[in-house]
């Protein structure tokens, strides 16, 4: 009798001591920490056109976090001549300008330089510019042509959408 009584002592001290080391997830509540990604950053930017009477002009509304140039650019004088310039959140450009009777349209991609200039390139003859973004102004122009300033624009590029679907 005295040896079972050993044993149930034995046995009832191991069982505590498992208990008691927490060697056991019988009725906890603590869980196994899971490592998570760290967190990924997204630019993303949206142009909103508004409703508009016939007496309105049309205003882009920019929400972005990247570059500042993303979205159309619109040049237009009386004589009809038309500028503009889409830029893509991907890197890539679509410029148009021409006067009514002959519309030019070019394709590329560009890329910040720093200190709001950017350089495009066009896929066709590989034409190198330098755009200047003026935050003061909201305006971008070409080095090369100072005088021929465009404003954010809440079209598209007209050119481009005559030309692709004719």
């Amino acid at each position: 009798m005295k040896k079972w009584i050993s044993v149930g002592m034995l046995a009832s001290l191991v069982i505590g001591m498992v208990l008691l080391s927490g060697c056991t997830n019988a009725g906890s509540t603590r869980s196994v920490p899971v490592a998570t990604p760290p967190p990924q950053m997204v630019y993303v930017t949206v142009l909103v056109t508004p409703t508009l009477t016939p007496t309105q002009t049309p205003t882009p509304t920019r929400i972005t976090g990247q570059d500042p140039i993303i979205g159309v650019w619109r040049y237009s004088d009386s004589s009809g001549y038309d500028h503009r310039y889409q830029f893509n959140a991907d890197h890539t450009f679509v410029e148009s300008w021409h006067n009514p009777d002959k519309p030019n349209v070019y394709k590329g991609t560009w890329r910040a330089l720093g200190q709001n200039s950017y350089e495009t390139v066009d896929d066709e003859i590989h034409y190198l510019e330098i755009i200047e973004y003026s935050p003061s102004r909201n305006v971008i122009y070409s080095e090369d042509i100072p005088n021929v300033v465009l404003s954010p624009y809440a079209g598209d590029v007209e050119a481009v959408s005559r030309l692709i679907n004719a």
